[in-house]
């Protein structure tokens, strides 16, 4: 079957949730008391399972083959991720500040200086998500654009 990849990562999607569905039903229903009855025959969503984790790996594998053209960019998305949740929780305190504010018999102050300060960090975040932005546009141009095999 012939399919645009951004539908196959859709589809993707949906296989993992249906089967996280499926897996949920085996685990609660394999073991139950004797005495009590099941609309649901595990052997059958067993089956459903081994079909379900047939077709999600020959979804995956078929968005592996196509994505093998923009490594680069998934890859960099990952980083830039990771470079934009570091600097939102960096330290950026500078000046005096009070330690133990709760007990004013043993107060003292402590002070700090950043060599990043806020306005710096907010400025590398926001030109971090410029980044971000267009390289996620240029994958989704590609999704949009690639159409994949899959032998489902």
């Amino acid at each position: 079957m012939k399919i645009k990849l951004s539908k196959a990562l859709r589809l993707k999607n949906t296989l993992a949730n249906e089967l996280k569905e499926v897996s949920s039903k085996v685990a609660s229903l394999n073991s139950r008391n004797v005495k009590s009855t099941c609309e649901w025959d595990v052997e059958v969503l067993i089956n459903e399972m081994k079909t379900k984790h047939d077709k999600l790996v020959a979804v995956k594998a078929a968005i592996a083959k196509a994505n093998v053209q923009v490594y680069d960019k998934i890859h960099l998305l990952e980083e830039l991720k990771a470079q934009i949740s570091f600097f939102q929780q960096l330290d950026c305190k500078s000046g005096i500040f009070v330690v133990n504010s709760y007990d004013q018999e043993n107060q003292r102050t402590d002070e700090y200086k950043a060599t990043i300060g806020e306005k710096e960090c907010v400025e590398i975040v926001n030109g971090l998500r410029v980044r971000f932005e267009e390289t996620q546009d240029e994958l989704n141009a590609f999704n949009f654009s690639t159409t994949i095999d899959i032998d489902i």
